[in-house]
C-alpha cells in the first residue's frame, strides 16, 4: 500500500512540474503585416513576433524560420523573386535574423538564423507590435502583380519548409510553434483589378504600356476622394491597384485618370468583396458613366487628347500637340498621345477629331 501511494505521489508530481514546465513556455504571436506596394511590381512588408503571456514567462529567442504559401500567378506572368527589403529592417541581432529569402513554385522561405546559445538569444519583447524579425520585399520582372497575392503563413510541420519557432526554457531549446496565433494583417489593402485601353495608344492588338492613376470616390455627392493609388498598365490594358484606406461593401466611383486622356469614371459604385474588386472598361460602352469611351478594333477605349487635363478636349490641347510636332518634340511628353515617343500629324489627328466632336469628361 505504501508502495502504491509513493508511486502516486511521484505520478502526481510529474505531471505537476510538466504543466508547470508548459506554462513557462512562452506564447507569442507571428504576424505579418504593414504591407506596401513601392512599385507596381513590388510588395513590400513586416513579419513581427510578440511575446504574449509575459507575467509567466521570458520569451529568449532561440532558432526560428519562416514560410508562405502564395499565389504563383500573382507574377503576372515575370520572374519572381524574394528579398529582404533594403535597409536596416530588424529589431533583432545580425545573428538571430533569417539568413536568406527564397522562392521556389508557390512558396517563399526565410531560412532560419544562425545557432545562439542559450543565454545568449535576444528577448522578444511584449509591448507594442512586438520585436520586428525583418522587412521582405517581394517582386516581379512583369510592369505589374497581377490579382491577389494569396499569401498565407505555412504551417506544415509534416511538409518542409514550414513555419518553425524556438524558444530557450529552463529545460533548452523548446519548439513552441503554434500556428493558430500566426496571422496576415494586410490592414485595409484593397486589390483592384483593372481593364481600361487608351485610345491612341491602342493599335488594335496591342496597348503601350503607361502608368494611370484610380481615386476611390463616394457614391453620393460631391463625391469626396477616399483612396487614390497608382499603377502601371500593361500591353492588355490590365493593372493592379491597392488601396490602403477603402473598406469591404462599400460602393465606390473608380475615377481612372491618365496623362494625355478624359478621365473617365465607372458606370456605378463599385464593391471590393473580400477586399478584391476587377472592373473591365473595355468589354462594353455602358462601363463608362455616361458611355463616354469610343470603340476602338472591338475595344471601348478613353478617349485621348486631354493634354492639360482640363477636363474637356479643344483647341488649347491641339495648339500645344502642334507647337510640340513643329518643335519635333520626342520622348515621355503629354503631347505624344500615342506612346511613341513622337509628336507629330498622328496626334494631332487623334486631338482634333475628339476636338470636333466636343470631347469632355461626363461625371455623377
Amino acid at each position: 500500500m505504501k508502495n502504491i501511494t509513493k508511486i502516486a505521489v511521484i505520478i502526481i508530481t510529474i505531471f505537476i512540474s510538466l504543466n508547470f514546465s508548459k506554462a513557462d513556455n512562452p506564447a507569442y504571436t507571428l504576424i505579418a503585416q504593414n504591407f506596401v506596394l513601392a512599385a507596381p511590381n513590388i510588395l513590400d512588408f513586416d513579419i513581427y513576433i510578440k511575446h504574449t503571456n509575459p507575467g509567466v514567462s521570458t520569451f529568449e529567442f532561440a532558432i526560428a524560420e519562416y514560410s508562405f504559401n502564395y499565389n504563383a500567378s500573382y507574377g503576372n506572368g515575370g520572374t519572381v523573386s524574394f528579398s529582404f527589403a533594403p535597409g536596416n529592417n530588424s529589431d533583432l541581432p545580425v545573428n538571430a535574423r533569417p539568413r536568406k529569402a527564397m522562392v521556389k513554385n508557390s512558396i517563399l522561405r526565410l531560412s532560419s538564423n544562425s545557432t545562439i546559445g542559450k543565454g545568449s538569444g535576444p528577448v522578444i519583447s511584449s509591448t507594442g507590435n512586438g520585436t520586428r524579425v525583418t522587412r521582405v520585399r517581394l517582386q516581379t520582372t512583369a510592369s505589374s502583380f497581377s490579382g491577389s497575392s494569396g499569401l498565407s503563413w505555412r504551417n506544415t510541420p509534416e511538409r518542409k519548409p514550414n513555419t518553425t519557432v524556438i524558444a530557450f526554457t529552463a529545460a533548452g531549446g523548446v519548439n513552441i510553434t503554434s500556428p493558430p496565433t500566426h496571422t496576415i494583417n494586410s490592414g485595409s489593402v484593397k486589390t483592384l483589378n483593372l481593364n481600361c485601353v487608351i485610345e491612341g495608344f491602342y493599335n488594335g492588338s496591342s496597348m503601350v504600356s503607361d502608368t494611370a492613376i484610380v481615386l476611390l470616390r463616394n457614391s453620393a455627392s460631391p463625391y469626396s476622394v477616399i483612396d487614390s493609388a497608382k499603377s502601371v498598365l500593361n500591353s492588355n490594358g490590365t493593372g493592379t491597384f491597392l488601396f490602403n484606406n477603402s473598406s469591404n461593401d462599400v460602393g465606390y466611383y473608380l475615377q481612372v485618370k491618365h496623362r494625355n486622356s478624359i478621365e473617365t469614371w465607372s458606370a456605378s459604385p463599385l464593391s471590393f468583396i473580400s477586399s478584391v474588386l476587377s472592373y473591365d472598361f473595355t468589354s462594353a460602352e455602358a462601363q463608362a458613366f455616361g458611355s463616354n469611351m469610343k470603340l476602338v478594333e472591338g475595344k471601348w477605349c478613353f478617349y485621348s487628347g486631354d493634354i492639360n487635363q482640363d477636363g474637356t478636349i479643344d483647341a488649347s490641347d491641339l495648339s500645344d500637340a502642334d507647337n510640340d510636332a513643329l518643335a519635333s518634340e520626342s520622348g515621355y511628353v503629354n503631347t505624344d498621345v500615342t506612346g511613341d515617343d513622337f509628336v507629330d500629324a498622328t496626334d494631332i489627328s487623334i486631338i482634333d477629331n475628339n476636338s470636333f466632336n466636343s470631347i469632355s469628361m461626363i461625371t455623377p
